[in-house]
């Protein structure tokens, strides 16, 4: 009777058994699949996606959309051009202003070079270096901005430069005669005259190499005073740092005040690797990269010799 009953009841046993067994099998499987796809969009897996991420927070700091802190790989440093309202006043003003001198023989970054915003990289090669890289307009918030330029090895250590201020109908508003030392290298040239805002300048530097002006090599470029908004007034105001400073004019287009105040931070820490990085990639952006790594001269509160107005 026992017997008969067991036989009764061992399907049922059977089936209950591959029922357990399936189900240990399976669980984990699809426990562990599970676990797989959430952790697919976890944040520690999205930052593995990619070192290329980076490990800073743009700095919107009042959600304009466009960060304050340049970032690409770990809080690059970068010039963004001015929106396109401010580059339509560049045809206003005649033919386009050259950012290189040309006519070099050696290395095409030899030359004299205007450190502003260009139409074409300038690259570390030799060859035909005739086709002229074009100065794009450069903002300024500053009354009495700073021009940077890089000056090639000449025949003598001393040089007498000449930089000229026109307005837009081309007439002489300043020309000043400086004699600088310590090139070739990188050198500033402070403005001595005031800018009226909303005002399109052209300005001219040359190297006095005859005294008739012909063939001296000369660069030219566009310069242009703004108000700066309440957005970018705020943005200044809450900058906590001389980086973020300088993060917050290059985001904003605002060049030569950019350029100065990280020229500055270079003169102060010529050792600091973060700062020679921001440097490459801030003229590498503008395709500079080639002179970033000549000299910066401190030479250049230079003493103009002779000017007129």
């Amino acid at each position: 009777m026992y017997n008969k009953k067991l036989a009764l009841y061992k399907p049922s046993l059977i089936l209950t058994l591959v029922w357990v067994l399936l189900n240990f099998t399976i669980y984990p499987l699809r426990a562990r699949s599970h676990s797989v796809a959430l952790n697919s969009n976890s944040p520690a897996n999205s930052f593995s996606k990619s070192d290329t991420q980076s490990a800073e927070t743009d700095l919107d700091f009042d959600g304009d959309g466009r960060p304050d802190q340049i970032t690409t790989a770990g809080g690059r440093l970068y010039f963004l051009p001015p929106n396109a309202t401010e580059q339509e006043s560049f045809d206003d003003v005649g033919r386009p202003p050259k950012r290189t001198s040309g006519g070099s023989r050696g290395l095409c970054s030899d030359q004299l070079i205007a450190i502003v915003p260009g139409s074409s990289e300038i690259v570390e090669a030799t060859g035909n270096c005739s086709n002229d890289s074009k100065s794009f307009l450069a903002l300024t918030l500053a009354e009495s901005p700073t021009f940077w330029f890089y000056v090639p090895k000449q025949s003598t250590p001393e040089l007498t430069v000449e930089f000229v201020l026109l307005d837009q109908n081309q007439h002489s508003l300043l020309e000043e005669t400086i004699r600088l030392s310590g090139t070739p290298g990188i050198v500033r040239v402070p403005l001595s005259k005031p800018l009226e805002t909303d005002q399109v300048y052209r300005w001219q530097f040359s190297v006095v190499v005859n005294r008739r002006r012909s063939g001296n090599p000369k660069v030219e470029g566009l310069v242009k005073r703004i108000i700066p908004d309440s957005t970018l007034s705020s943005k200044l105001k809450a900058a906590t740092s001389p980086r973020e400073r300088i993060a917050v004019y290059a985001s904003h287009g605002i060049w030569h005040d950019a350029m100065t105040a990280l020229a500055e931070l270079r003169y102060q820490k010529p050792d600091d690797l973060r700062l020679e990085r921001d440097w490459q990639d801030f003229l590498g952006s503008v395709g500079l990269r080639a002179i970033a790594v000549k000299p910066l001269v401190d030479c250049c509160t230079a003493q103009g010799v002779g000017s007129r107005e």
